[in-house]
């Protein structure tokens, strides 16, 4: 008997995609192969679609907020990631930013984070050096999605470790450079 394909979410059919025994169930690779790509396109087909939830899950939801899917084809080559140039230009304008704004703070000795309610906060003094630091990691974070897009090598969850990492550097420099400023008062 065999399973009911149709009925897998886009994330079932990667994993099953990814171990399936393809020389022993070649038909079986070459249909998953069909529904992925059906799915991946978003052709109509007589499949059972998934429901907006699911199609809501594997949207992106920002940098390295989930692990990245390898992708490959039928033959099972695995197929480097695609960043589009608008997205590698935005990280780009995005982390040259972050650097000039720590760069200035640095240089006029205060950096301010703006608050959604109210004036925001002010650093001085060593708060701005943990700030410039946090804002060095967030450039970092942007830089390294360009640079995966230009490197080839099947290892995108290499740059997804290290972006998760520095990002989370970056978290704790902020806070640190706030609990600094406000415990300094």
């Amino acid at each position: 008997m065999e399973p009911k394909f149709e009925s897998y979410t886009y994330k079932e059919l990667l994993d099953v995609h990814k171990h399936i025994d393809r020389d022993a169930y070649p038909d079986r690779f070459q249909k998953i192969s069909e529904l992925l790509e059906a799915k991946k396109v978003g052709t109509p087909s007589s499949l059972n679609s998934e429901s907006d939830n699911e199609l809501a899950e594997d949207q992106d939801d920002g940098i390295y907020s989930k692990p990245p899917i390898r992708n490959i084809d039928q033959d099972g080559n695995y197929i480097p990631n695609d960043i589009p140039i608008i997205e590698r230009i935005l990280n780009l304008i995005i982390a040259m930013s972050l650097l000039t704004y720590g760069l200035y703070g640095l240089y006029k000795g205060e950096i301010y984070i703006p608050g959604k309610r109210g004036n925001g906060i002010h650093l001085y003094g060593e708060a701005v050096w943990i700030m410039f630091v946090g804002l060095i990691c967030g450039a970092i974070v942007f830089i390294s999605v360009v640079i995966d897009h230009y490197d080839k090598r099947d290892n995108e969850h290499k740059y997804y470790k290290f972006g998760r990492l520095v990002k989370y550097i970056g978290i704790g420099c902020l806070c640190l450079a706030i609990i600094w400023e406000l415990v300094r008062r």
